[in-house]
C-alpha cells in the first residue's frame, strides 16, 4: 500500500492555510491518515466521494499485506477522475468554496459562485460529504455564537452541485438541530440515505433524488450508536459506526433504509477513531488515533468483520480522519 501526500492546495485566488489537495484516480491505493482537524475538504466526482477533515503531513507507510476474501456482491471500481473540490477555509466559515479539478494536473480553478454562503448562516462546520453520484454536498455544522448573539445553526446543509460547473445551490429545505451534533454523517451507496447520530441512536433521511433535499424517517426499529464516527459501503448493503474501539455493523435494506444489526460489534484493539471503507467494499480501516495504529479487517457477505493478520498495524497517533483513493 503506498501512502501520497499532497504538499500544498490552493483554491486559485482564495490559498487555503497553504495546502493543495488533489483527487489522482490511478491504479495505486491511497491511504491517507489524516493528523490534525483543521477544515473540512470532499474531493467528488469519482462515482464516490472522499472526505477530507484535516491536514496531510508525512507519516509512515501501512504494510502492503493484506486479507483476500472475496465478499458477493463485488461492486466494479471507480474509473472516472474527481472532478470537483469543496471545502470551508476558516473557524467560523461564512460559506464554501468550490474548484474544479485538472485531471491533467491536478490544478483546482475556481468554480462559479465562490463563496457559496453557509445555507444555516456563519458557522463551525465539522464535516463536508457529497454523495456517491456527485450531485449533492451535505455540511454538518454545530452552530456559531457571539458574546450570546446565534451567528449561525446547528444542522445540515444541503445544497446541489451543477454537475457541469461545480457550482453550489442550496437545496429547498436545511435541517436544523435544537442542540449541536458530533456524531458524523454517511451515505448509502446508492445516494439515496444519509445517517446521522444523536444522543437517542441513528438518525435515517431520505434524498430527494431531484434536488437533494432531506426528510427524517421514521425508524422502525432504532439503532443506537457506539461512537459518533460512521462509514457506509458503495455496495449499499452496510454502515458501520465507531466509538470506545469498538465497531458495531448495520445492515441497510436498500428499499426503506432501515437499519438491522448485522454482526457482533468487533474491537479495534485500540481506542478507536475514524473510519474508511475500500471502494470494492471488502475492506474496513480504523484508525486508533491514541495508540497510532490501524485496524484493517475483511468484510464478510454478510457484514461480519474479519482482522486481518498482523492488525492492527502501527502509524502515527492523533488521526483526525482518514481517507481512500476513489478507484480503489
Amino acid at each position: 500500500m503506498t501512502q501520497r501526500v499532497v504538499p500544498r492546495m490552493t483554491f486559485a485566488t482564495k490559498d487555503v492555510w497553504g495546502w493543495e489537495i488533489c483527487c489522482m484516480c490511478s491504479k495505486t491505493l491511497f491511504l491517507s491518515v489524516l493528523w490534525f482537524l483543521v477544515l473540512p475538504v470532499v474531493l467528488v466526482g469519482c462515482g464516490g466521494n472522499t472526505t477530507i477533515q484535516g491536514a496531510l503531513p508525512p507519516a509512515p507507510g501501512v504494510p502492503t499485506t493484506s486479507p483476500t476474501p472475496t465478499p458477493t456482491p463485488t461492486p466494479a471500481m471507480a474509473s472516472t477522475p474527481s472532478r470537483f473540490v469543496f471545502g470551508i477555509f476558516n473557524f467560523e466559515a461564512e460559506g464554501f468554496f468550490g474548484g474544479v479539478i485538472d485531471n491533467a494536473n491536478g490544478k483546482v480553478t475556481p468554480a462559479p459562485g465562490n463563496p457559496v454562503a453557509d445555507a444555516l448562516g456563519q458557522n463551525m462546520v465539522v464535516q463536508v460529504l457529497a454523495d456517491p453520484k456527485g450531485r449533492f454536498l451535505y455540511s454538518l455544522n454545530t452552530g456559531a455564537r457571539s458574546f450570546g448573539i446565534q451567528l449561525g445553526q446547528a444542522g445540515i446543509g444541503a445544497y446541489q452541485i451543477n454537475r457541469s460547473s461545480g457550482m453550489l445551490t442550496p437545496a429547498p429545505k436545511q435541517i436544523v438541530f435544537s442542540v449541536p451534533r458530533s456524531g458524523f454523517m454517511a451515505i448509502d451507496g446508492t445516494g439515496r440515505f444519509l445517517y446521522q447520530l444523536d444522543s437517542a441512536g441513528i438518525d435515517i433521511y431520505s434524498i430527494d433524488q431531484s434536488n437533494g433535499r432531506l426528510t427524517l424517517m421514521t425508524s422502525t426499529a432504532p439503532m443506537p450508536a457506539v461512537g459518533n464516527f460512521s462509514a457506509a459501503s458503495a455496495d449499499g448493503r452496510f454502515l458501520f459506526n465507531e466509538g470506545n474501539g469498538q465497531v458495531e455493523v448495520y445492515g441497510i435494506d436498500q428499499a426503506s433504509g432501515q437499519l438491522t444489526v448485522a454482526a457482533a460489534p468487533i474491537s479495534t484493539g485500540g481506542s478507536g477513531g475514524p473510519m474508511a471503507i475500500s471502494a470494492d467494499s471488502r475492506f474496513l480501516y480504523v484508525a486508533n488515533s491514541a495508540e497510532g495504529t490501524v485496524a484493517v479487517y475483511s468484510i464478510n457477505a454478510n457484514g461480519a468483520l474479519a482482522q486481518a493478520a498482523g492488525s492492527p498495524f502501527a502509524t502515527d497517533a492523533q488521526a483526525a480522519g482518514m481517507s481512500l483513493a476513489p478507484d480503489g
